[in-house]
């Protein structure tokens, strides 16, 4: 796996935490004022961000499988 796309995703898993954390931020606003539309942002964010992250995730299990495939062939 080249360094260039590890650097990638551990980028794409940085942003990934940052939508989570605000995410959680917008809920708990929603908690103490009671509105739906910062509940919809935050659901929206949440949404976004767990895409991201399996698409980070299935990306950097596709690379480890082709390296290993690389050195069993």
């Amino acid at each position: 796996m080249k360094p260039s796309i590890f650097i990638i995703q551990i980028i794409t898993l940085s942003v990934s935490i940052y939508f989570n954390s605000l995410a959680i931020d917008y809920l708990i606003q929603y908690i103490h004022t009671d509105l739906d539309h910062i509940f919809g942002i935050a659901l929206g964010i949440t949404v976004i961000s767990s895409i991201i992250t399996l698409l980070t995730f299935t990306y950097f299990i596709w690379g480890i499988v082709q390296h290993i495939t690389k050195r069993i062939t």
